[in-house]
């Protein structure tokens, strides 16, 4: 069976993100990271380097075909969710780079919904099969005592508690 402890709890939206330990399940929270990413709260004009590129438009069909209109490009992704991803990308980097240090044993993520998604999107497979437990909560507001009395619960149960990864493959009925 795989260690139990330590735990790390990730605790983030799009913008922030602080990373905690539990050593057990009665010990206090530690705070081992704390980032903050601010072009994921800037506004989009301080996102984008100038307007929209250029591109012509052919008239179907006319005189001079390629001499249509011009209009504005506007990017495939908001620039916005291009630094939301970003940021979800380098947190799950530092996770990954910390499991394989053995700095932790499972793992707990409580995000924004939107935000959720993009962690579990980035998630490396042994990381996956770390994860007990996501919790689509904004807890980036919360103080460590109240982080703590959230979380309680969870953490009380976690010795009982497999990572999916470690479940036993149950064979169908013959």
């Amino acid at each position: 069976m795989r260690p139990i402890y330590p735990i790390w709890i990730l605790v983030s939206d799009s913008s922030r993100a602080r990373l905690f330990s539990v050593a057990s399940a009665h010990r206090p929270l530690v705070l081992e990271a704390d980032f903050e990413h601010a072009e994921s709260r800037a506004h989009e004009q301080e996102l984008v380097s100038d307007r929209p590129g250029r591109m012509s438009q052919s008239t179907a069909g006319g005189a001079h075909p390629g001499h249509g209109s011009r209009s504005g490009m506007e990017p495939s992704t908001p620039p916005k969710t291009v630094e939301h991803e970003r940021f979800a990308r380098m947190l799950t980097t530092v996770l990954s780079t910390q499991f394989g240090r053995n700095s932790f044993a499972r793992l707990v993520i409580t995000a924004s919904p939107e935000f959720l998604g993009l962690l579990r999107d980035n998630l490396s497979e042994p990381l996956k099969k770390s994860l007990v437990a996501t919790l689509n909560k904004d807890y980036t507001r919360l103080t460590e005592v109240e982080l703590a009395e959230q979380l309680a619960p969870l953490l009380m149960s976690a010795d009982r508690i497999e990572p999916p990864g470690s479940w036993p493959a149950i064979s169908p009925p013959p």
